[in-house]
């Protein structure tokens, strides 16, 4: 398969500038997905599933480049996504789109839209929970509150083996004064300071060396300011030199006064560790960083549904989904012409395929693509009895460039179109409006075709909008939140669609449409090649978008997860999905073939033929 893989270049630069984050790697065969993956970090590198797809007859064919463009969203978690804080979608937009061919977005905050709102001096950390139960996690790891910001060390800081709980009355505080400070960090007093004194990090670094006893997951809690009216501020946390997380830290209405941000999850090995805090987007005022056990109460999720007229197999699908949730694992895989290629080299089928509606996108039929998505996910949950998700690389509704380098084909990346959405939601009346709404109803057409059969899906639109380099996202939260809304409401309220179950993925705090508007939050991550750690920060990044019991899942990722880790983790991942592409699946780029057979034959993965009968699964 040919994987596309654009050049982000100005994007790259800025993503890495605010936060130094950005890593994600994409399977391509094709162009350089390594560049891409390292735009969208190492600790996040969330998803590059967009690449454009090309065309028929265009070199690797359309069931090629979707998947492509599925596998090339990587995303920046780390600090692309501001919003990621370090692990984000950062870097799809700095090209994870075209890594894979489908169009995909990555998943950074930092990337386009800006870091992620909520709270000051927020970090991303892994959910500690542990829900217990039968073949289910240990509740080992303690939690102290749920995280708002994005810190956890999928590298770097990450634990090769499962770590010893921390002591629950475990506390360190490591002292901004007692730093080593260099690049302009200066000292300064205040009678608000814990000590009576705090640092100004202007363009500089704090660096703490401590040890601990345990290798484990612990919350890191910062006590800072901006010290003046001047907004959001980036930093990256590094753990033992590794990107983990941006630290987003937010002005108090002008004020200067030191707060307390929500706790931010990572990893710690045993004996010496390092934690720094580096420059990336204007400095603040440091008054101590506080280690504490990590700890997680996100076990138990609703199994409501947004959409209250939902169809009865929706509402038995996410009956089980939250059933399951803490206590297994569902494996999933992106194309379905990889389902044979994981069972015969693990012997065992996954449970969930991903489908892409890409070229039932108006602007790609006009130029004569075709798609057979829609009859395959109808015989994966009717024949097969498997969970169906969909994807939409939405091509642009039209001005597309189509010239080289920005092909008709890439049409769903913010360089290759000059449609703007800001404005053409400023006008409903406006040809580009009504190009929107055909586009939606275009693919309501195929959505109905599914309702139709019976088959109830995870619907995974307008994904890794603030990375910036889809279209959807490229103008920032506000048209990308009208959009949103203009798209459920079209497809739930105009055309009465009630199979889907809404999987929000743009990967940002900033960007979150709201507790009615989501059923489901998915990260996207690719943290590197044969990286199987359990995405605590990404995971912890999610947690900061809502205070309500959404269930979270990682909608996709580059490297599949060890389970042994995973159980002892604070991170509960609803399922995961491995982004389509030879480099993904078929051979041993990304995943060691003993690392497959280890997870499909883990007793906490649930594999297809471990599927209880979705039709009659009990009703919430």
């Amino acid at each position: 398969m040919n994987l596309l893989v654009p050049r982000f270049g100005a994007l790259k630069s800025r993503l890495l500038l605010l936060a130094g984050l950005l890593t994600s790697p994409f399977a391509c065969t094709e162009f350089d997905y390594q560049k891409h993956t390292d735009a969208l970090g190492v600790a996040g590198r969330s998803s590059m599933a967009g690449s454009a797809q090309r065309p028929a007859g265009s070199g690797a064919g359309q069931a090629g480049d979707a998947a492509n463009a599925n596998g090339g969203e990587a995303q920046d978690s780390a600090t692309a996504s501001a919003d990621s804080g370090g692990t984000g979608p950062a870097a799809e937009a700095a090209g994870s789109s075209a890594s894979r061919n489908a169009g995909g977005a990555p998943a950074t905050d930092v990337g386009g839209a800006g870091p992620a709102s909520g709270g000051a001096a927020t970090t991303t950390a892994g959910r500690a929970a542990n829900s217990g139960g039968a073949g289910g996690r240990s509740t080992s790891v303690a939690t102290g509150g749920t995280p708002t910001v994005l810190a956890g060390a999928s590298t770097g800081g990450a634990l090769a083996v499962a770590p010893i709980p921390v002591a629950p009355d475990f506390r360190l505080r490591l002292e901004a004064e007692d730093a080593l400070l260099s690049g302009g960090a200066q000292i300064g007093t205040s009678a608000e300071a814990s000590a009576g004194r705090f640092v100004d990090s202007f363009n500089g670094t704090l660096t703490w060396s401590f040890n601990v006893e345990v290798d484990g997951y612990y919350a890191a809690r910062l006590m800072a300011a901006v010290p003046g009216p001047w907004g959001e501020k980036l930093n990256g946390l590094y753990v033992n030199d590794a990107n983990v997380a941006t630290i987003t830290t937010t002005d108090q209405g002008g004020s200067s006064a030191l707060y307390s941000a929500d706790p931010l999850w990572i990893s710690l090995k045993k004996g010496q560790n390092t934690l720094s805090i580096r420059p990336g987007w204007g400095f603040i005022r440091v008054d101590y960083l506080e280690l504490t056990a990590a700890r997680n109460d996100h076990a138990t999720v609703a199994n409501t549904l947004i959409d209250v007229q939902a169809s009865e197999s929706t509402r038995r699908l996410m009956s089980y989904l939250a059933d399951s949730y803490g206590q297994k694992i569902i494996s999933g895989q992106q194309g379905i012409e990889y389902v044979s290629t994981v069972s015969d080299l693990t012997g065992k089928e996954p449970a969930m395929v991903g489908f892409d509606l890409m070229d039932y996108s108006p602007s790609r039929v006009a130029h004569g693509q075709s798609s057979r998505e829609i009859e395959n996910a109808i015989s994966w949950w009717s024949e097969r009895k498997g969970i169906v998700t969909f994807v939409w690389h939405w091509n642009a509704p039209s001005k597309l460039y189509d010239d080289p380098g920005r092909e008709w084909w890439r049409g769903f990346y913010t360089t290759a179109t000059y449609f703007d959405l800001e404005a053409a939601l400023a006008d409903p009346s406006s040809t580009d409006y009504q190009l929107l709404l055909r586009d939606i109803d275009a693919i309501a057409l195929q959505l109905g075709r599914l309702d139709a059969a019976g088959v109830p899906v995870l619907f995974r639109p307008l994904h890794e909008a603030a990375g910036g380099w889809f279209w959807w996202g490229a103008k920032g939260a506000t048209p990308y939140l009208g959009l949103w809304h203009l798209l459920q409401d079209r497809l739930m309220n105009f055309h009465q669609l009630h199979n889907l179950i809404w999987v929000w993925n743009g990967q940002s705090a900033a960007f979150y449409p709201g507790d009615d508007s989501v059923d489901i939050i998915g990260e996207d991550v690719y943290d590197g090649e044969r990286n199987y750690a359990p995405d605590v920060a990404r995971f912890s990044q999610a947690l900061q978008y809502t205070r309500a019991d959404k269930l979270i899942t990682l909608s996709e990722t580059g490297a599949l997860l060890d389970p042994t880790r995973w159980l002892a983790s604070p991170a509960i991942w609803s399922w995961f999905m491995v982004w389509s592409g030879d480099d993904f699946i078929a051979n041993e780029v990304w995943n060691e073939n003993a690392m497959k057979r280890a997870v499909y034959t883990d007793d906490s993965v649930v594999t297809l033929d471990e599927l209880p009968d979705l039709s009659t699964y009990p009703l919430p």
